[in-house]
């Protein structure tokens, strides 16, 4: 099988929308990656914490249902002082909003 391993901080780095290109691809997403990024000044960008950058979870996690999304959804942490905590509250994060509860 082959499939698109959807990264939406690659997204939120480009100063692109997350939730617009998983309009666009959803029929060839087969894993999703937990990672967040930020735009930065001078057209730069860094990946942050999921929750602390500029993707949008609540929209993203709500496409993804719409979707009957069923692959795999990973937590990654490449560039972090504390990468396994990051990837604990991503996680944590992630299934607070499956399971009903606001996240931004």
């Amino acid at each position: 099988p082959v499939a698109v391993d959807f990264d939406p901080a690659h997204f939120a780095i480009r100063g692109d929308s997350a939730s617009d290109a998983l309009r666009i691809i959803h029929p060839h997403v087969g894993h999703l990656q937990m990672r967040d990024g930020r735009r930065g000044s001078g057209g730069t960008g860094q990946e942050t914490a999921v929750g602390r950058g500029d993707v949008s979870w609540a929209e993203l996690l709500a496409l993804l249902e719409e979707m009957e999304y069923s692959g795999w959804m990973t937590a990654i942490r490449n560039d972090s002082q504390d990468g396994p905590a990051d990837v604990a509250r991503a996680i944590t994060l992630v299934q607070r909003a499956l399971t009903g509860h606001q996240v931004s």
